[in-house]
C-alpha cells in the first residue's frame, strides 16, 4: 500500500474480529449526506482506519480500507494527524462545483451522485457545492455568471451532453475573460486554468471511457478525488467567419447528426433511443450532398500509425500532457508552437465533392459500449493534432 494511493485516515472502533459491526465512525462515513468534521466524533476511538484505492478488473479502482491498532489514545490522535498533513500535501481537488443532470441516460444521475460520489468526496474531505440542472444550458448560464477560479475543479455527472455544455462554457468564459475573440479561427485561444471531471450517467459515456478506460462512477470519482489529469484535443467549429461551438467526442454531418436530432424527440426511451432512431435512419437511406476540404500531413509510414494505439498509460498523451501543464522555459514555448503550427506549413489540400451517408471527425478515440474498440485506433486524446 503506496501512500500516495491513501484518500483519508479516519479513526474507528470496529472489531477485527467481526469487521461487518460496523462502529459509530464507519456508520457515519457509510450514511452521511452531509460534510461532518472528525472534531465532532466522540473521543477515544481504538483504532485507525486507512482509506487506499487498489486496482480492480479492467482499468478499474476501488476503495479499500485497513485498521490499525496504536498503543494508547494519544499515539492514535498523532498517527492521524501526521497522516492527514501528508495527505493535504498532494495536489488535490479541497472545493469542487459539481453539476447533476437528472434526465440524462437512465435518470439515475442524482442517485449515482448522492449513493456513490457525495460519500467519497466527504471521505476525502473535499467541500462540494452541487447543482442539479433543471433546463437544458443551466449549468451553462451559471458558469457565466458566476467566479469559478474560487474552486478546484467542476465536475459534471452526466453523459457526454453535459459534458459538451460545461466544456464550452469554461473554454468561452476563459476567451472572454482574456479579451480574445472566439469568432476569429486564426486566434491562439487561450488554456482554462480549472480542470473538469466527468462522473458518468449518460448513456454511452464517450468521453469517459475514453479518458479513464471504462464508464465505472465510482472509478471516476476516484481519480477525481486523487488530482489526476490528462490534456484532451479539441475541435472549434466555425461558419461563415462565426463561432459555433467546441466538440470533444466527435463532430458529424449526415446520418449521425439526423440521429442525435431524431433522438432527442425520444428521451423517454433511455438509451435505447439511440437505437432506434439509427435503425429508423438506415432505413430512410438518405443521401446528402457536400464538399470536403482536407488539410493533409505529410505521409508517413502507415506501420507506425497501426503500432501507435491510443491505450491506458498512453505516452504519447502523458508527454503531451506534461508539456502542456508544467513550467515552461523559452525554448520549450517555441518548440510547442511550431508543433501547433506544423500542419499548418507542410498541407495538401484535398477536394471531394459526392454524394454520402455520413462525414465524421472524431477528435478522441470514442470508446463506448456501442464501439468496445474505439472508432479509430491511432486516434490520441491529447496529440495536440
Amino acid at each position: 500500500m503506496h501512500l500516495a494511493n491513501v484518500i483519508a485516515a479516519t479513526p474507528c472502533d470496529c472489531s477485527e474480529v467481526k469487521p461487518s459491526h460496523y462502529c459509530f465512525y464507519c456508520r457515519k462515513l457509510e450514511f452521511r449526506s452531509d460534510f461532518v468534521s472528525p472534531e465532532s466524533y466522540p473521543s477515544y476511538p481504538r483504532h485507525m482506519r486507512l482509506h487506499y484505492l487498489v486496482e480492480y478488473g479492467r482499468h478499474m479502482v476501488r476503495l479499500c480500507s485497513r485498521i490499525f491498532e496504536p498503543a494508547n489514545i494519544t499515539t492514535l490522535k498523532q498517527w492521524l494527524d501526521t497522516t492527514q498533513q501528508v495527505i493535504s500535501e498532494y495536489k488535490r481537488p479541497k472545493r469542487l462545483l459539481v453539476f447533476i443532470n437528472p434526465y440524462g441516460g437512465k435518470k439515475k444521475g442524482v442517485k449515482i451522485y448522492e449513493k456513490k460520489v457525495l460519500p467519497l468526496f466527504h471521505l476525502a474531505r473535499i467541500q462540494v457545492t452541487s447543482v442539479v440542472t433543471q433546463r437544458p444550458n443551466h449549468a451553462k448560464e451559471m458558469i457565466e455568471d458566476i467566479d469559478i477560479s474560487k474552486f478546484d475543479g467542476i465536475v459534471c455527472v452526466g453523459g457526454d451532453g453535459m459534458f459538451s455544455e460545461i466544456l464550452n462554457s469554461v473554454l468561452l468564459k476563459t476567451q472572454k475573460d482574456q479579451g480574445i475573440d472566439s469568432n476569429d479561427v486564426y486566434n491562439s485561444l487561450a488554456v482554462p486554468n480549472i480542470p473538469l471531471g466527468i462522473i458518468p450517467a449518460g448513456s454511452t459515456n464517450a468521453a469517459v471511457n475514453c479518458i479513464t478506460g471504462s464508464s465505472d462512477p465510482i472509478s471516476a470519482t476516484l481519480h477525481i478525488i486523487q488530482g489526476h489529469y490528462t490534456g484532451i484535443d479539441v475541435c472549434g467549429i466555425y461558419s461563415a467567419g462565426r463561432f459555433l461551438r467546441f466538440a470533444v467526442t466527435f463532430l458529424s454531418y449526415g446520418y449521425f447528426g439526423d440521429v442525435i436530432r431524431d433522438s432527442e424527440k425520444l428521451r423517454w426511451m433511455g438509451p435505447k433511443r439511440y437505437d432506434f432512431s439509427g435503425f429508423k435512419n438506415i432505413l430512410r437511406r438518405k443521401l446528402y450532398e457536400g464538399e470536403l476540404q482536407l488539410l493533409v500531413d505529410v505521409p508517413i509510414d502507415s506501420t507506425s500509425w497501426r503500432n501507435d494505439r491510443c491505450l491506458e498509460t498512453c505516452g504519447t498523451c502523458r508527454e503531451i500532457t506534461k508539456t502542456l501543464i508544467e513550467p515552461q522555459n523559452d525554448q520549450t514555448a517555441e518548440k510547442k508552437i511550431s508543433m501547433k503550427y506544423f500542419i499548418e506549413f507542410l498541407v495538401i489540400n484535398i477536394f471531394v465533392r459526392h454524394f454520402f451517408i455520413l462525414k465524421k471527425l472524431s477528435p478522441l478515440l470514442i470508446l463506448c459500449l456501442l464501439r468496445c474498440f474505439g472508432t479509430l485506433h491511432i486516434t490520441h486524446f491529447a496529440s495536440c493534432l
